[in-house]
């Protein structure tokens, strides 16, 4: 005996482009998001470099550092500032706080110069500043008493 005779299955209609290309789009995809994030990011750090190195207290500080005859014999002339600005700065009103490090270089060799100073009635009074060349190896340019 023989089976019945069952009519065929309708045709599987053609695939679309998504399902035939799905192993290209997807590598792609996740490459744009990834540079998407990471430039996000970097845009991020970098507008937050430049409001730190925009600001009074970091001119003022690496106006002092740079000037100062010490450093200028440790480092030479001239000197140039790093790329990688840190630290905080604060305001409320009138008064404020910040804490900055600031790199630096010369012909010589590198140093970094840190920062504490607080702002009081709109004027900046840098409490503290030195210039740092290695871990025990800096030269105190301000330093207030308490």
């Amino acid at each position: 005996m023989n089976p019945p005779d069952h009519p065929p299955a309708p045709p599987r209609p053609p695939a679309g482009w998504l399902e035939r290309n799905w192993k290209t789009v997807l590598p792609i995809g996740i490459g744009a998001a990834l540079i998407i994030v990471i430039g996000c990011c970097g845009g991020t750090i970098y507008s937050v470099m430049m409001m730190l190195r925009g600001s009074e207290v970091h001119d003022m500080a690496y106006e002092r550092a740079t000037t100062d005859p010490r450093v200028i014999e440790r480092l030479g002339s001239p000197i140039e500032e790093g790329m990688m600005v840190q630290g905080q700065i604060s305001y409320s009103n009138d008064d404020g706080a910040a804490v900055l490090q600031i790199p630096i270089k010369g012909p010589t060799t590198k140093a970094q110069i840190n920062v504490t100073a607080e702002r009081t009635d709109g004027a900046w009074i840098i409490l503290y500043l030195d210039v740092e060349f290695s871990e025990h190896d800096r030269v105190v340019i301000t330093q207030q008493q308490p």
